[in-house]
């Protein structure tokens, strides 16, 4: 089979530093007042199209695609000449959005020259921007004269409404991207933000509702090579794997080394793709706790992920502290799993899944893992003999996720996934939208083609319903936007659901909604497509699927839903993987993709021409849809997160009670021996009744006449060296690495690589 790819990109040798940001953000441009004459009689000069692009042909606010420096003149392109125009424009907009003053609307898009003798300058106004303040890439600054009170738009919507006049070629910023740059040394405390931010209200009602239109099934003549699961199982699988799935976090450690021990198993087997497991951090409650929050969500995403047509066989791990806990109603063990799948409807479809249900004795570890790496090679001893069979695109649908947003995700990257979801929707395929609270404030562009009312309110409710959610955890949406993402230029929630809402094309109508983790495979038989003759037959379209921002969480609910596809659009360059589903990565710009070649499989910036961009992304879906390994699959890094058990409540309520940090108490060993209890009290050593090895903690400290600390130094057990992960996304990749470098450097030199991998 051809192998597909976007673009050749040569072969990388991976760094041990994972750069994400430039150092050129943190340091400080000229302000205007520095800059020298020569600056202002030979400024810069760049075309507009090399330096900066519009979100929204009718957009007030141009995104900088590079760092621009103060006195930077942009070159207009000819549709850009059209001052008279825009000052009307901006006019038009202060009368919608507030009122302007006399002296704000003169002189609207023209190089402020007058304090300055160039001529040139005065004569090329109508045909440049002069950039006036330093303008960080991915931030926005003015396309023409703003006046007070008007709105800033991107995408044709407004985000923003100017608290002054602001010039063209003026930086935009809020208070929030002032706080955060000014906290990364990048600003000064003099500068103030120029607009505030604004959401726009939601303008759909029962009277004015329009059902959207359905697109029409175009492409008939595109398939995949699929894995087709026998009835009564559901959807065409696009991999081949045996799972290791723990009921609760009790296993986690135990089925990663049973994972690890079956690595072989896959070798030179060209229709099985592995054994992976699935540790996850919920519902290792106890009797005394009583029920989870997300029980409930909780189940239906472990049955989801049984029974996901990626899936071919299941080992299901439990404890008896599970079983104990799920007896008292407060834990989640296999019977609660059947019994959901009973009342869903499902109890056939796991039936004919094969899988075994164990019962794990952490008291014999070795024993148990042998054990289960035996049953293991046994249940998936059948699978080699599956093959693929030629499957229509209906049988497809890829999670729209995203992770890392940059000002460029919806301008490049999410319009890129969009224009590819079309066309497998016009293949008779399926699109999954999610991550509810990243598209507040973009109700009115998600909802502008929808299949009936009902499910506009279905919407809606979800979003109420996310708003109810974070305020009794004292938050608000509003406060989404990350540090990260303030920083790259996504000023606030209106601007990132308006680039996030980027991923569902304007043409394409939103067909369902559903619940985290609700199927969306009832409505596709799983039959093999082979001279079937229903080239014609639709899958689900695009739906939308309630979940939290954060995109591990959210791209879990996606796959149990039943996705088979997994498209990820990222700004940083985020690397994170699903185990058993394929990860498209598509990242926002050419810069960001030639720095992580190695982990991202499509430079959404690579071409203008977004249709053959988008036709290249639809062929390499189908290749890997039919087995082709993804960057991220080639790397070997993975990680699960299910929707967290959040407890509802203020904050203040979930610390009543709970006494304060003992700053003043020592802790101290349970045993001392006789010359600790002298060193510690400054008496001189003397060889006592309890010792131990140890290591000196630094060099000095060996040389101390104490044998140990006197000199504070102190004396450890062993050399460890620490990879600390700073959020949930880095934690595998941490884990992976300390495993690699423990193999390669620290058997050999006694050290010990030790990686603290975690949720936050």
């Amino acid at each position: 089979r051809p192998v597909h790819t976007m673009a050749p990109v040569p072969a990388r040798k991976r760094g041990h530093q994972l750069q994400y940001e430039s150092d050129s953000g943190r340091r400080a441009g000229r302000t205007q007042a520095q800059r020298t004459s020569a600056d202002l009689v030979h400024p810069e000069k760049l075309r507009i199209a090399d330096a900066a692009v519009l979100a929204g042909a009718d957009d007030n606010a141009y995104i900088a695609t590079r760092d621009l420096s103060a006195g930077t003149l942009l070159v207009l392109d000819a549709p850009e000449r059209r001052n008279e125009n825009e000052v009307e424009a901006g006019q038009r907009g202060a009368a919608a959005g507030g009122a302007a003053d006399a002296e704000s609307q003169a002189n609207a898009h023209a190089v402020d020259a007058g304090a300055h003798d160039g001529s040139e300058l005065k004569k090329l106004a109508s045909l440049h921007i002069e950039i006036r303040d330093r303008v960080l890439e991915g931030h926005r600054f003015t396309r023409r004269q703003i006046c007070l009170g008007e709105f800033v738009t991107s995408w044709g919507q407004p985000f923003g409404r100017a608290l002054r006049p602001i010039a063209a070629g003026e930086w935009l910023r809020n208070a929030k991207v002032v706080e955060v740059l000014r906290a990364r040394g990048v600003l000064g405390a003099a500068v103030a933000p120029n607009f505030e931010d604004y959401t726009q209200p939601l303008t759909l009602t029962d009277e004015s509702f329009v059902p959207g239109e359905q697109l029409p099934l175009r492409i008939n003549d595109a398939y995949f090579d699929g894995i087709v699961r026998p009835p009564p199982r559901l959807g065409v699988g696009t991999r081949n794997y045996a799972v290791l799935l723990c009921v609760s976090s009790r296993l986690n450690a135990f089925s990663r080394q049973v994972a690890l021990r079956c690595a072989t198993i896959a070798a030179a087997r060209d229709g099985f793709d592995g054994v992976v497991a699935l540790p996850h951090t919920e519902d290792g409650g106890h009797v005394e706790t009583g029920a989870a929050c997300n029980r409930e969500l909780l189940l239906r995403t472990l049955l989801g992920m049984l029974l996901h047509p990626n899936v071919g066989a299941a080992v299901v791990m439990q404890t008896g502290a599970d079983e104990a806990a799920s007896r008292r109603g407060a834990g989640v063990c296999y019977e609660d799993i059947k019994d959901f799948a009973i009342s869903s409807g499902r109890d056939e479809e796991l039936r004919a899944l094969p899988h075994e249900q164990v019962q794990i004795r952490l008291d014999r570890w070795s024993e148990q893992l042998e054990r289960i790496s035996d049953l293991a090679a046994r249940l998936v001893a059948p699978l080699y003999a599956q093959r693929r069979s030629r499957c229509a695109p209906r049988h497809l649908i890829v999670a729209q996720q995203c992770g890392g947003s940059d000002a460029f995700s919806g301008t490049h990257a999410n319009p890129l996934v969009a224009e590819a979801s079309k066309l497998l929707i016009e293949a008779g395929g399926g699109a999954l939208l999610a991550e509810t609270d990243e598209l507040i404030g973009a109700e009115d562009y998600v909802l502008s083609s929808v299949r009936d009312l009902h499910t506009a309110n279905k919407f809606l409710a979800l979003v109420s319903r996310f708003h109810a959610y974070t305020h009794a955890h004292g938050a608000s949406a509003e406060g989404n936007p990350s540090g990260g993402n303030l920083y790259r230029g996504l000023y606030n929630i209106a601007l990132k659901s308006l680039g996030a809402a980027m991923k569902r094309h304007a043409t394409v109508r939103l067909e369902d909604v559903v619940e985290y983790a609700q199927p969306l495979l009832s409505a596709l038989p799983a039959q093999s497509e082979r001279g079937d003759g229903d080239e014609g037959e639709r899958g689900v379209g695009y739906c939308f699927m309630d979940s939290p921002g954060n995109d591990l969480e959210s791209v879990a609910g996606q796959v149990a839903a039943g996705c088979n596809v997994i498209y990820f659009t990222t700004g940083n360059g985020s690397i994170t993987n699903f185990p058993f589903v394929p990860t498209i990565k598509v990242v926002s710009t050419h810069k960001r993709f030639e720095l992580m070649a190695d982990d991202m499989d499509v430079d959404a910036a690579a071409s203008a021409d977004r249709s053959a961009m988008a036709k290249a992304l639809f062929e390499l879906t189908l290749a890997v849809a039919s087995g082709q390994a993804t960057r991220g699959e080639r790397s070997g890094y993975h990680q699960l997160q299910i929707w967290r058990d959040w407890v509802p409540g203020p904050p203040s309520s979930a610390l009543a009670g709970v006494a304060g940090p003992e700053t003043a108490v020592l802790r101290r060993p349970l045993k001392m021996s006789d010359s600790a209890r002298r060193e510690e009290s400054g008496l001189s050593a003397e060889s006592g009744a309890h010792s131990f090895e140890a290591l000196p903690l630094s060099h000095d400290s060996r040389t101390d006449s104490g044998g140990g600390g006197g000199g504070g130094g102190g004396v450890t057990t062993e050399w460890v060296a620490l990879l600390l992960p700073t959020s949930l996304c880095s934690s595998e990749v941490a884990r992976a690495l300390a495993r690699e470098l423990q193999i390669g450097l620290g058997d050999a030199c006694g050290v010990r690589f030790v990686s603290l991998p975690h949720t936050e």
